[in-house]
C-alpha cells in the first residue's frame, strides 16, 4: 500500500553536502521506489528564495518549495533572530502558528503515515514535529540516530574530554560536562547557526548553563515520548539508546552501506610510486582537521606521499586558517575542493588511506564504508563508530590516539598499504532492505 512520508533533515542539497544528505537522498529513493510518495522538509539558506518558489511567508517563518532529483523539498527559514532559548529547547511558542499555517497550506504535508526525523535542531525540531502530528494525528515517528542527539554537548564525550560517555543522562552530570566543554555542538551548532544567520551573542548562556540543559534534556525527552523507532548504525549507539532508557525492542542497528555508484568500478588501481592520503570532510575542528593538519606539517615533505584534501581554504576557525596557511606553503598538500558522491567514487579509488581523525563520536561515518569500498586503508581515531569500524574492518584499518598530533603522525610513519579485496560492502539499498526486515 503506497503511503505518504516526510524525511525531516537539517540540511539538504543544493545547499548543503554531507554524510546525512547522501543517506538522506538515498533513503528517498529506496521509499520512492517502492511506491511510496516521499517529500523532505529542511532548512534553508535565504539564497535558497526567490518570488516563485517561496510558499510561505509571515513575521516568524519563510518556506521556499523546490525539486531535487525529482522529489519535492520545503525549505525552512526563520525571519528573526534565534535565542539560546530555541537553540536548547527546539521550540518557541510563538512559532506554532506560524508552522500550522504553512502545514496546513500544503496539500502535500496532508494525511501523512510516517515521518523519518533525521535530523534534531532549533528548526528541525519541536515545533515542526508538534504541528505535523497535530496536523497529521494518526502517523508512525521513526528516528535516526546520525549525531548525537541525546547530549547536551552534541558529541557524546565526557567531561570536555576525548572519552566516550558511558552514563546515563541526567542534569547534574550533564551540567558538569558541558561547563567543562569549550563550545556546545561546535560541528552541529555551527552548521545550523549559519543557517539561520544567528545574531544573539550566545556567549551569556554560560551564565544559566542549568536551565539550558534542563531544556535540552526535556527536548530529548519529547523525542523520546513521539518516536515509536529507532534507528542506529553501529553497536556503540544501540547501547546509548539503551541507556537513554529506549527498549531494544524499539530499536533497529544496521551498518551503512554505500551509494551504488561506489561498487560500479570494475578495476581499481593504486599509484605505485606515490602514495595518497585523502581526508574527505569539513575543515572544523571536531572533524580533527587540525590534528591532523599538525600532524603532517611534523612529518618532512617526501615526494612520494601526498596528503589530499575534499575542502576549499576557507574556515571560521583562526587557527585552521593559521594550520592552513603554513600548508599551503608545502608541496605535498593538495586543497581539491568539496566534491559529488560521483567525483568522489574516482578520488577515493587513487587514494591508498583516507585518513578520519574525529574529535566526537562518529555514528556509523559513512565515508568508512566509502573509503573501504574502493580498497583504500583506514588511518582513524580510536573513539565511537571510527573505533567500531576499524574492529571491523581489522585487516586494513589502523587507528590512533584520538586528538594527538603525534600519535596520529606516527600512525602516518607506520602505514603501509594492503589490498582489502575480499571486504564485503553492503550497498545503502541492501542497508534499507535490512533495517527494514
Amino acid at each position: 500500500m503506497t503511503k505518504k512520508i516526510i524525511l525531516a533533515c537539517s540540511n539538504y542539497y543544493p545547499h548543503s553536502f554531507g554524510g546525512t544528505e547522501v543517506y538522506v537522498e538515498s533513503h528517498a529513493k529506496h521509499l520512492q521506489d517502492n511506491g511510496n510518495l516521499v517529500y523532505i522538509i529542511t532548512s534553508a539558506p535565504f539564497e535558497q528564495f526567490n518570488e516563485e518558489n517561496t510558499v510561505y511567508e509571515d513575521d516568524n517563518l519563510k518556506v521556499c518549495r523546490y525539486e531535487h532529483n525529482a522529489t519535492i523539498i520545503f525549505g525552512l527559514h526563520y525571519q528573526k533572530e534565534i535565542r539560546s532559548e530555541l537553540i536548547y529547547s527546539k521550540y518557541e511558542l510563538n512559532y506554532d502558528i506560524s508552522f500550522k499555517n504553512f502545514i496546513k497550506g500544503q496539500p502535500e504535508l496532508l494525511n501523512l503515515d510516517v515521518m523519518h526525523i533525521h535530523s534534531f535542531t532549533p528548526t528541525i525540531g519541536v515545533n515542526l514535529f508538534k504541528c505535523i502530528l497535530e496536523v497529521n494525528q494518526v502517523m508512525k515517528v521513526i528516528t535516526n540516530y546520525h549525531v548525537p542527539l541525546s547530549c547536551p554537548t552534541g558529541t557524546l564525550m565526557r567531561n570536555g574530554k576525548l572519552t566516550e560517555c558511558d552514563i546515563k543522562p541526567n542534569l547534574s552530570k550533564c551540567l558538569k560536562c558541558s561547563l567543562k566543554t569549550q563550545k556546545k555542538s561546535p560541528y552541529i551548532l555551527a552548521r545550523t547557526i549559519n543557517l539561520l544567520k544567528l545574531k544573539t551573542n550566545i556567549v551569556p548562556a554560560v551564565f544559566r548553563a542549568k536551565y539550558l540543559i534542563n531544556l535540552e534534556l526535556e527536548a530529548f525527552k519529547y523525542l523520546k515520548q513521539i518516536t515509536s523507532e529507532w534507528w542506529c548504525y553501529s553497536e556503540g549507539i544501540k547501547k546509548v539508546l539503551q541507556l537513554n532508557e529506549i527498549s531494544e525492542k524499539n530499536i533497529k542497528m544496521a551498518r551503512h552501506g554505500v551509494n551504488d555508484i561506489f561498487l560500479s568500478k570494475n578495476k581499481i588501481e593504486k599509484d605505485k610510486n606515490i602514495t595518497i592520503y585523502l581526508f574527505s570532510g569539513r575543515l572544523v575542528k571536531i572533524k580533527g582537521i587540525t590534528t591532523l593538519l599538525k600532524a603532517w606539517l611534523k612529518l618532512p615533505i617526501a615526494e612520494n606521499k601526498q596528503l589530499w584534501l575534499t575542502a576549499n581554504t576557507e574556515s571560521d576557525s583562526e587557527e585552521i586558517r593559521a594550520l592552513i596557511k603554513v600548508a599551503l606553503q608545502r608541496n605535498d598538500i593538495f586543497f581539491i575542493g568539496t566534491k559529488t558522491q560521483k567525483e568522489l567514487v574516482d578520488i577515493y579509488a587513487k587514494a591508498h588511506f583516507v585518513v578520519i581523525p574525529s574529535e566526537w563520536y562518529e555514528i556509523g561515518p559513512l565515508v568508512f564504508h566509502e573509503a573501504i569500498s574502493q580498497q583504500a586503508n583506514i588511518i582513524c581515531s580510536n573513539l565511537g563508530g571510527c573505533k567500531e569500524l576499524a574492529d571491523y574492518y581489522k585487516a586494513t584499518s589502523l587507528d590512533f590516539d584520538a586528538g594527538s598530533a603525534h600519535s596520529l603522525a606516527e600512525a602516518i610513519i607506520k602505514s603501509r598499504y594492503s589490498n582489502p579485496t575480499s571486504v564485503k560492502i553492503k550497498t545503502l539499498e541492501e542497508h534499507f532492505q535490512l533495517i527494514n526486515e
